[in-house]
């Protein structure tokens, strides 16, 4: 395992920090943890587990929670299962994006464009052609879901992005909103 980080002050878009990493990064799978994120205990192990028991898998795909301002708002899940990004009440249903682990090869061909607002949607929606396997993470109390690994914590005025975007003067696009 391999973690390489990017701190720049914002002096480069969310996409080129991305694609930067993930032209340094040398390990057969990628996946990305912002500062506004949060991730299980047994996140490291249970990735790992996945991928050494289904080597030949595209991406890794769990369960997560989206918290707004520190009050939960829903779950959300990822898979090649779900065709596009939609919700269906609180919960959220997303293709694999940049959250999940990728094989580095189809995350390469892909890349990330030099964006700081729907860099995420974007790659994830160029990423999805080229996923056709997934190994899935279960959560072992109720095998029939998957595990929550990811939280999630947005804050429209908290969040590093969204506070850069404003004091460039520019419109912040809300991550969850479907598109």
């Amino acid at each position: 395992m391999e973690i390489r980080c990017a701190l720049d002050d914002g002096e480069q878009a969310v996409g080129e920090k991305r694609a930067g990493l993930l032209r340094a990064a040398r390990g057969r799978y990628i996946a990305f943890v912002d500062d506004d994120d949060m991730v299980a205990g047994s996140y490291v192990e249970d990735i790992l587990t996945a991928i050494q028991a289904a080597p030949q898998s595209d991406c890794v795909v769990f369960a997560g929670q989206l918290e707004i301002d520190g009050v939960y708002t829903g779950p959300f899940d990822y898979s090649i299962a779900h065709k596009t990004y939609y919700q269906r009440g609180n919960a959220y249903f997303r293709t694999p994006n940049h959250l999940c682990p990728v094989k580095r090869e189809l995350a390469l061909r892909v890349g990330f464009k030099a964006l700081n607002c729907g860099e995420d949607t974007d790659y994830a929606r160029r990423l999805y052609p080229l996923l056709k396997s997934e190994i899935s993470i279960h959560d072992p109390e109720n095998p029939e879901t998957r595990k929550t690994l990811y939280f999630y914590r947005f804050s429209p005025t908290g969040t590093a992005t969204q506070n850069l975007n404003s004091r460039r003067g520019r419109k912040s696009a809300v991550p969850y909103t479907i598109t």
